[in-house]
């Protein structure tokens, strides 16, 4: 009951924010390079109009909000995909808002999503790596992504596990005979790149996202392709010990890392991003994750719960670093990411007839 009441709650509150186009999600940076003004929509949207989108709702008016937020971020697409900041034509589009994409229109059933999404498609395979990796910025030319990586805070490298992760992910629902080979070779890659603590994120807080982001593709590819099973079972099932290990008695996780040092007290406390994520990754397991994790779903789900404020929403935690390594943090977001792992816990209960 404390978990259906939850969802009903943060179900409002999304519909009020939503009077207000979730303002609060987008990103605005004043100045940033001398622009006098930049806005994030696609990205942060995409997460919202995700959770919005899920059929466990049973909500028409959270469909009709996810499919208005959609079609926003259909219109923002260009002929070789989506940027971070709109139609800012000095940052590259990225693998991660056109995962982002795939997936919500993939889960909408898009009418037109294949017109939208051809050139996008055509443009990133110019972005593979022999490796099976991916380019997290998108360009033209092989000789510009170290530019790019430089230029737009990549860090030491072109391809960053979550994301090639998000991108497998989304591919593996949308186009897996198109896409055969790269998902094979991306799902080794990220086999190889499994830390004992999971799957590390660049861009994220902790280690929730990055194991989540990798076991729902490595999953997603072996489903596909049967035989990439036996090498991607056992580093998930390693990758979600360790998860398990790392719950409290009371249900929740701490982050333990930050990608951005500033940031690294955010990472020492108890976190309903981490937690969601983590729950999220358990889930995503399926028969791959160990017999324990029902019960370290459903504590977490009960910490979540417990955690919701008045209004049905969250408090806003740090998701990810953006441009000028700042932490981006939206109380819509959290709240709709929150909603997510509780609607997915709910179906994890009753797939296990628990009570």
């Amino acid at each position: 009951m404390k978990q259906t009441d939850a969802v009903a709650q943060a179900l409002s509150y999304m519909v009020e924010a939503s009077n207000s186009s979730f303002r609060g999600a987008w990103e605005v940076q004043a100045g940033y390079r001398g622009v006098p003004l930049l806005i994030g929509t696609v990205f942060p949207m995409a997460f919202i109009a995700l959770t919005l989108a899920r059929p466990e709702l049973q909500s028409d008016t959270a469909w009709r909000l996810a499919q208005r937020e959609a079609a926003n971020i259909a219109d923002l697409g260009e002929p070789q995909g989506w940027r971070y900041f709109n139609l800012y034509p000095d940052i590259p589009p990225d693998a991660d808002d056109l995962a982002h994409v795939i997936h919500l229109l993939t889960r909408l059933s898009w009418p037109d999503r294949d017109a939208i999404l051809e050139g996008p498609l055509a443009f990133l395979e110019t972005n593979f790596h022999p490796d099976g990796s991916c380019n997290t910025w998108l360009v033209e030319h092989p000789d510009e992504a170290h530019a790019a990586r430089l230029n737009w805070a990549g860090g030491d490298d072109l391809c960053h596990p979550e994301v090639l992760a998000n991108l497998l992910a989304a591919l593996a629902n949308y186009a897996p005979e198109r896409f055969a080979e790269r998902l094979a070779n991306g799902a080794r890659w990220l086999i190889r790149k499994k830390q004992p603590e999971g799957w590390a994120a660049h861009w994220y807080w902790g280690w929730g996202y990055g194991t989540l982001q990798g076991t729902r593709a490595l999953r997603a590819v072996a489903a596909r392709q049967p035989e990439l099973a036996a090498e991607a079972r056992p580093a998930v099932r390693e990758a979600l010990e360790t998860l398990l290990q790392r719950q409290t008695h009371e249900g929740y996780w701490i982050p333990d890392r930050s990608p951005v040092p500033k940031y690294q007290d955010a990472a020492l406390r108890p976190s309903v991003l981490e937690t969601a994520f983590c729950l999220e990754a358990l889930a995503a397991g399926g028969d791959w994750a160990p017999p324990e994790s029902r019960d370290a779903i459903r504590l977490a789900a009960d910490w979540l719960a417990d955690r919701q404020e008045a209004d049905g929403a969250w408090q806003a935690e740090p998701l990810y670093f953006t441009l000028g390594k700042s932490a981006y943090q939206s109380r819509e977001v959290t709240t709709a990411l929150a909603l997510g792992a509780l609607l997915t816990a709910q179906m994890s209960h009753a797939a296990n007839d628990w009570v």
